[in-house]
C-alpha cells in the first residue's frame, strides 16, 4: 500500500524536476556567443557578422567588456525575423 507522505514526495520531486528542466531550458536559451559560435549557429562566415555590426544589420549584440557577444536567443529571433535587416 502506498503511503500518502510518498505520493506526496513524488509529487514535489516531479515539480522539482519540471522546474529545474525549464530553468535549464531558459539559461541556454541566453547563452553568451562568441562571434565565431554566432557564426557557426547562423551557418555564416565571423567576418560576415562583423560586416552586419559595421553596416548596423544583422542580429542584436552586446559589448562585455572589449569583447563582442551575442545572445542565442537574439540569433534564433533574428532568424525567425527574416534576418539580415537593421535592428
Amino acid at each position: 500500500m502506498i503511503r500518502f507522505e510518498e505520493v506526496i514526495r513524488k509529487v514535489i520531486v516531479d515539480e522539482l524536476y519540471s522546474i529545474i528542466a525549464s530553468l535549464t531550458a531558459a539559461k541556454v536559451a541566453d547563452l553568451l556567443l562568441t562571434t565565431r559560435q554566432a557564426a557557426e549557429h547562423l551557418g555564416t562566415s565571423v567576418h560576415t557578422l562583423e560586416a552586419y555590426r559595421y553596416k548596423g544589420t544583422g542580429p542584436e549584440f552586446v559589448k562585455c567588456g572589449g569583447s563582442i557577444r551575442y545572445y542565442a536567443s537574439a540569433l534564433t529571433q533574428w532568424i525567425e525575423t527574416g534576418g539580415d535587416r537593421p535592428h
